[in-house]
């Protein structure tokens, strides 16, 4: 059995690489008219080949923009510089913002095109809210019991298909701009930060445009602050943040999906 493995990590590990390994190379039979090496290469090229189509899936504004050339070789060196870790091309490419984010500060050609990595936040956050699982239904009556500590310790928690992005780019247009039917036909510059909100509604994701209000209060759930400490924030920074409004609208809406109280899920 260990002997297995070593041949499957073995194997695995040069599907991943820009050359073959000698040692996985000699694991193949000398039989049939094609070398043992170029029979490697059909796996190593059908895999490569599979997880740079998966990036164009995912980022498909992104590689309209560049042109699919220019988003092939560069999807090719993420590929090698992010190897595969998941069976599951529907969770390849993640890092592929950041990686993005490096490539637009180190590459002149790309000086105009420096919206991209929030483009590319915009387009995974998408593609994941698509996929994401289903929430359990929100405890309206034990929420109703909790008294005054318990409710300061909540710490409520946002859909499981909800991400937020806040960016100095008009990304959303330019989003828009790029779908099959797209109704955007000029994008200017913005002179404030654009805040978005991307959830999945009647089994579809949609993008929202948000007040930063509202961004704000989700980013604080999103990093695990109970309701308490999100109020005493909201006091101390003398933010014109309504909670008593938001916070009712975001369950409404079911953007917040639950809570916990002293650790008991609900």
């Amino acid at each position: 059995m260990h002997q297995l493995h070593a041949i499957q990590c073995q194997f695995w590990s040069s599907l991943k690489s820009r050359k073959a390994h000698s040692e996985c190379i000699q694991l193949f039979s000398e039989d049939g008219e094609t070398n043992r090496e170029k029979r490697l290469d059909i796996y190593r090229t059908t895999m490569r080949t599979a997880h740079v189509h998966g990036l164009t899936n995912t980022y498909s504004c992104c590689e309209k923009i560049l042109g699919k050339q220019y988003f092939r070789q560069m999807a090719t060196e993420f590929y090698y510089e992010h190897p595969a870790t998941h069976q599951d091309l529907n969770l390849y490419g993640a890092t592929f913002p950041e990686f993005l984010r490096n490539w637009t500060r180190n590459h002149a050609e790309l000086a105009d095109y420096q919206y991209l990595p929030d483009l590319a936040i915009l387009e995974l956050a998408y593609e994941r809210s698509y996929y994401a699982k289903e929430d359990p239904p929100f405890d309206f009556q034990m929420l109703a019991a909790l008294d005054e500590d318990d409710c300061r310790s909540i710490c409520f928690e946002l859909a499981a298909s909800l991400s937020t992005l806040k960016s100095t780019y008009p990304v959303h247009e330019i989003w828009m701009a790029h779908q099959e039917h797209g109704e955007v036909k000029e994008i200017s510059a913005i002179d404030e930060p654009q805040y978005l909100c991307i959830a999945r509604e009647n089994f579809k994701p949609v993008i929202h445009k948000i007040d930063q209000a509202y961004w704000q209060v989700m980013a604080y759930i999103e990093n695990g602050n109970s309701f308490g400490n999100l109020e005493t924030f909201v006091q101390q920074e003398n933010l014109n943040i309504p909670l008593q409004t938001i916070i009712p609208e975001l369950i409404s809406r079911k953007w917040i999906c639950g809570y916990q109280v002293a650790g008991r899920t609900r």
